[in-house]
């Protein structure tokens, strides 16, 4: 993802120094919310609402998790919940969109999970209905936290975030967002950008097969992976890489899991995550043929 926040370049001392020695106002996060297992709070990416020129508004919903504690992602796998937002009460906004960066992969037990432990961000776009004018955000956020048992949780915030005086200046916390807006899969068309879905194709019987992925990229892909998202009666089990050429390719076997008698993934619609090992990942779509 490219620099969405317009973030200008700041030497690492002084960068720290930023961190370290500013005090953040009320408009910029909201108090944490903290629970026994995880405690998440707000942050802005703006200190005013920013006019249409200025680029876009970005919350980020920052959690920090105890000891082995996770918190999941958009599809979470085998067990889990993804977090669901509700914005009732809010004024001026006409919509808000909740991005999930690259997940980490959980196995156990030849299941798999996807999510994040220790701290992540989830970067929010919020499209305010007056660009400039002040917006309230009343969020209510419902979630589950898992170790060996799982805890639901329900957080509420409320944030004020002023016009803008002339340019809306970046918070203090803009760094952060931009931080983990860069771990968000960017959506190509097509079979890829930056490594390219070169081969698709179907081993085994209905209600048996695997699903087998061949990517092709510049550099060495060792550290490569991929996720496909589960789909309505298909769940996707745990793929089993294997390095091509000289290491610039790559094969995902992956199991097919589905509840429907004799079930056929030919003819479905699925929605790939491709993250190369080297910082890039995208989202790609699609229709899976014999």
């Amino acid at each position: 993802m490219t620099n969405p926040l317009k973030i200008p370049t700041i030497p690492m001392l002084a960068m720290t120094l930023l961190f370290l020695g500013f005090q953040v106002n009320a408009q910029e996060a909201t108090e944490w919310a903290e629970g026994d297992f995880a405690k998440s709070r707000l942050v802005a990416s703006h200190k005013s609402v920013p006019a249409d020129q200025d680029g876009p508004l970005y919350l980020g919903w920052q959690v920090k998790l105890e000891g082995n504690w996770k918190i999941y992602w958009r599809t979470p796998g085998s067990a889990g919940l993804p977090p669901v937002f509700s914005w009732e009460g809010s004024i001026n906004v006409a919509g808000t969109e909740v991005l999930f960066p690259l997940p980490e992969r959980f196995e156990i037990f030849e299941l798999q999970t996807y999510g994040y432990h220790d701290e992540v961000v989830y970067p929010i776009k919020i499209t305010p209905a007056i660009a400039g004018a002040p917006v309230t955000l009343k969020v209510k956020v419902n979630y589950l936290v898992c170790e060996d048992l799982c805890v639901p949780v329900v957080d509420e915030f409320e944030m004020v975030i002023p016009a803008a005086k002339g340019e809306a200046p970046l918070s203090i916390h803009a760094g952060l967002i931009d931080r983990y807006l860069r771990q968000v899969p960017e959506k190509v068309a097509g079979m890829g950008k930056t490594v390219h879905l070169t081969d698709v194709s179907l081993a085994g019987v209905p209600g048996a097969q695997n699903l087998i992925l061949t990517l092709k990229g510049d550099a060495l892909l060792s550290g490569a992976d991929i996720i496909v998202e589960d789909i309505e009666d298909f769940k996707f089990g745990i793929p089993k890489k294997r390095l091509l050429a000289d290491g610039n390719e790559v094969e995902f076997i992956v199991p097919v899991r589905t509840d429907r008698n004799n079930g056929n993934l030919s003819g479905e619609t699925l929605t790939l995550i491709i993250a190369d090992g080297w910082g890039r990942q995208e989202e790609i779509n699609l229709t899976v043929e014999d």
